[in-house]
């Protein structure tokens, strides 16, 4: 399905649709809505079991506020950034404000060793931990109960929430799924993000980097700390992360574990969504078609957009986080239309 998308000239750009989305100039644009977010959420740390504890944020909808009527919200949807993002990135704010304008609440959950999270488990994150994340989302669920509860992620967080849609979506007793820009083969992803002169290699790598010379300051015995520093590229740590770090021996096992391709998805049972652009620099199109699609699942592809880009113009908000709202609106109305 190609809907209908078309950014400002000076935005059709593939490199500055993704550089936008995550770097300072939005962050500015967005500062009220970020403001307002931090000034009425709860953080909340989750006992997800097994020793595992995620953080993650609360807040109830705009609306309620405006009208004087706790508990308006019938519904609740679950957001999940990207690798090396968090509850706070931009566009993790952005969709939340449009969200929470529409009359959603929404809980935005970090992956661990994400955001402020580095002290809380003594294990590394890796992305094969989606178990953790659905026992996280089940107290969540127990915590907020609502009559409806969506799941959305961006990225990796797509990938994730794709995976825990489809593996326990109906006992979570979610609504649907939206997953923008989500990867599908990481192996091929991780080739893009290896070529030596891509500046998407600089940016992961610096921030993988420092996130786990970080963790070394509340876990040093996890003695990777030479190691770490001999690195020059995000492959260096991959080959340093995946056999000690992982349950997998090789990157070729370990980014099979999550690839999204063939049928994994074809036991998704609930409402499903993916939002994807032609030229997103980082997630190949061709990935896309390797999906055996479900009944369940609907793929909508861009021409432009980048990656988690979707800026029609700049400084306002995403057409991706637009769409995806209007998708759980439908999927309300159809749920709760009178039965002929």
């Amino acid at each position: 399905m190609r809907p209908n998308f078309e950014p400002y000239p000076i935005l059709r750009n593939n490199h500055v649709q993704t550089a936008l989305n995550s770097l300072g100039p939005r962050r500015l644009m967005l500062s009220n809505s970020a403001a307002r977010i931090q000034a009425t959420e709860t953080q909340h740390l989750i006992d997800c079991g097994k020793d595992v504890r995620l953080l993650g944020a609360f807040n109830s909808s705009w609306l309620s506020t405006e009208t004087g009527k706790a508990g308006v919200s019938k519904k609740l949807v679950i957001l999940l950034h990207g690798w090396e993002g968090s509850f706070t990135s931009n566009y993790i704010i952005s969709a939340s404000a449009k969200l929470l304008n529409a009359g959603y609440d929404v809980f935005r959950l970090n992956f661990r060793d994400h955001g402020p999270t580095l002290h809380l488990n003594r294990e590394l994150f890796n992305s094969t931990l989606t178990p953790e994340v659905a026992r996280g989302i089940l107290k969540i669920r127990v915590m907020f109960p609502r009559r409806q509860c969506f799941l959305a992620g961006y990225s990796l967080g797509g990938n994730f929430a794709l995976r825990i849609a489809t593996d326990v979506g109906e006992k979570l007793k979610l609504s649907g799924v939206v997953a923008i820009s989500p990867t599908i083969n990481p192996a091929n992803t991780m080739t893009i993000l290896e070529q030596r002169l891509s500046p998407y290699q600089r940016y992961f790598f610096t921030k993988w980097k420092r996130s786990l010379t970080t963790k070394l300051n509340y876990f040093p015995d996890l003695g990777y700390g030479e190691a770490l520093e001999k690195c020059k590229t995000i492959k260096d740590i991959n080959d340093i992360f995946i056999p000690n770090f992982t349950a997998f021996t090789n990157p070729a096992d370990y980014f099979s574990a999550y690839t999204l391709s063939t049928d994994r998805l074809s036991q998704l049972n609930i409402p499903g969504w993916i939002i994807a652009s032609q030229d997103d620099p980082i997630i190949p199109i061709a990935d896309l078609y390797d999906i055996k699609e479900p009944r369940t699942l609907t793929t909508e592809i861009t021409q432009r957009g980048g990656h988690c880009g979707f800026l029609e113009q700049m400084g306002t908000s995403s057409w991706a986080e637009s769409r995806m709202q209007a998708i759980f609106d439908d999927l309300s109305e159809v749920k709760h239309q009178p039965r002929a």
